[in-house]
């Protein structure tokens, strides 16, 4: 990407800038007392931001912490087995690197990936794609570059991972896909991808930015390339030169049924939050009463609701947000979590196969520093 990276970067919304700034709706909804919360149930050093749960017993959390001031960079992980939280151990090839995103598609097909965390202005040095064989993590691949910003895993044989402009730090990735057993350096033009939601193995939408242009724009895999959904321009607002428009999430839910989240920082230093919708046929602003105004960032509950961390204007959150019936609720955390909507996709909320509970892999804000905690709502299966 060369002298344009400082650009791009501009152009990719909060999760570069890590800057946010809207006010959540007064008419939302308070839960009932008696109702079911969010308790903390592990802590781990620094910082949280990726789990999964393959299973209604096997949950994985993943962050990286740093030796400051200049580090080496290290992984964090623990593992829910059913009864208690366990520590991970990582392959010894996972140096100066924190893990970054994980996804499975099967009990028996789960993947992490390394690639994030800073330490004196130092970028990681490496990036791996780590399989879990049994009971432990194997590298099968190394990756050049320092950041990966998302990954998809949608079967044993089709997985891709993204590495877009991270900070300024260090380089990305860039676009990978195994297919098969092969992993392939995708060639998107002058797209550049930071993240995916997917609807099938041929439909799968991208949130980006253009190298040259330094518009923000969708991409579309359609199972052989990846285009530019330039569509999307008329429904956000235009870049100037005091004024930068990012894409920070989004949710495909199917092909004509896609939402996405758009920061727009201005020359005071004001960021607010934009929420489009594709209908199959045209983009269109949501406003923020409309009950699809948190789909963006939204994680299904595993029974037709979603979770979504709210946009607000500082980076501590004190609540997150649920849907039923068409209506968000607000609902309390018990500590104060540094939820970036643009972050990892989800930023760490998951479902728990076969029951109600959810998952949350956060970092908590404190006076002095941050701590990784890990959060459930409901009961986990044992």
């Amino acid at each position: 990407m060369g002298s344009r990276q400082p650009a791009v970067i501009a152009a990719c919304g909060a999760l570069c800038a890590s800057a946010l700034a809207l006010g959540v709706p007064s008419a939302l909804a308070n839960p009932r007392a008696s109702a079911p919360h969010w308790r903390v149930v592990a802590r781990t050093p620094s910082w949280m931001n990726v789990a999964i749960a393959p299973t209604a017993t096997s949950a994985w959390a993943f962050g990286w912490g740093a030796h400051e001031p200049e580090g080496p960079i290290f992984p964090i992980g623990r593992h829910w087995n059913g009864h208690r939280w366990s520590r991970v151990q990582f392959p010894g090839g996972v140096k100066n690197s924190g893990m970054s995103c994980a996804g499975a598609s099967a009990p028996d097909n789960v993947w992490a990936f390394s690639g994030a965390g800073a330490a004196g202005g130092n970028p990681p040095s490496t990036v791996s794609a780590l399989r879990l064989r049994g009971r432990r993590w194997v590298i099968v691949r190394n990756f050049p570059g320092s950041y990966v910003t998302g990954c998809d895993v949608l079967s044993p044989t089709n997985v891709w991972v993204f590495g877009g402009a991270l900070a300024g730090l260090g380089p990305p990735i860039g676009t990978w896909h195994m297919h098969g057993s092969t992993w392939t350096l995708i060639n998107t033009g002058h797209l550049v991808l930071f993240h995916a939601s997917v609807v099938s193995a041929h439909d799968i939408w991208a949130i980006g930015a253009n190298e040259l242009s330094l518009q923000p724009v969708m991409g579309r895999w359609n199972g052989h390339t990846w285009r530019e959904i330039r569509s999307i321009d008329a429904a956000l607002p235009r870049p100037t030169k005091t004024t930068r428009v990012g894409l920070d999430a989004a949710n495909a839910i199917s092909g004509h049924d896609v939402w996405v989240l758009a920061s727009v920082a201005g020359s005071s230093g004001i960021t607010r939050f934009v929420v489009v919708h594709w209908n199959g046929n045209k983009w269109s602003r949501v406003g923020p009463r409309s009950p699809g105004y948190y789909l963006p960032t939204a994680v299904s509950d595993g029974h037709g609701g979603w979770w979504s961390p709210p946009y607000l204007s500082r980076t501590a959150a004190r609540y997150l947000l649920h849907r039923a019936r068409r209506q968000w609720t607000r609902f309390p955390l018990p500590v104060q979590l540094s939820l970036f909507p643009g972050s990892s996709p989800g930023n760490g909320i998951v479902h728990v196969p076969s029951s109600n509970a959810m998952l949350l892999a956060g970092t908590q804000v404190m006076a002095r520093g941050v701590s990784g905690v890990i959060l459930a709502f409901g009961r986990l299966p044992a």
